[in-house]
């Protein structure tokens, strides 16, 4: 009689067990499973953050864009980046897609050697050479 009643317990057990079980894998596959899939599916939204996308392309100097110009001084053998930004933030993404850029454009993997003035239109920053940060 006990194990009658041990029995009935344990199989009312497993059963909700079961039914437990098969509910919270029927919500993962429905429920949450596609609202992750969708999260990473969709590139991050830029909220005018430091990151962005950062873009070179080949041309010859000077190279002007909307976010910095490139010029060389032959008569001082001086490469001169001129940055406009209006935030810091901005001031060094547009650095970094400069120095890209003439990376690109003089076909090198790196900047050591070469004398770089970078300039900018923040009234805090001041003119900045550099020859040797690049290595």
């Amino acid at each position: 009689m006990a194990e009658k009643h041990l029995s009935d317990i344990l199989d009312k057990i497993l059963k909700a067990s079961i039914v437990f079980l098969t509910l919270a894998l029927v919500w993962f596959s429905v429920v949450f499973y596609p609202k992750a899939i969708n999260k990473f599916k969709s590139p991050p939204k830029n909220d005018g953050g430091l990151i962005e996308n950062v873009q070179a392309s080949s041309r010859s100097l000077p190279y002007v864009n909307s976010h910095f110009t490139i010029e060389y001084l032959s008569q001082s053998n001086v490469y001169v980046i001129m940055v406009s930004a209006q935030t810091v933030d901005q001031y060094a993404q547009y650095k970094s897609e400069a120095e890209l850029t003439l990376k690109n454009i003089l076909s090198m993997d790196r900047l050591c050697g070469l004398n770089v003035l970078y300039s900018s239109n923040l009234p805090f920053a001041r003119p900045e050479k550099s020859s040797q940060s690049h290595c």
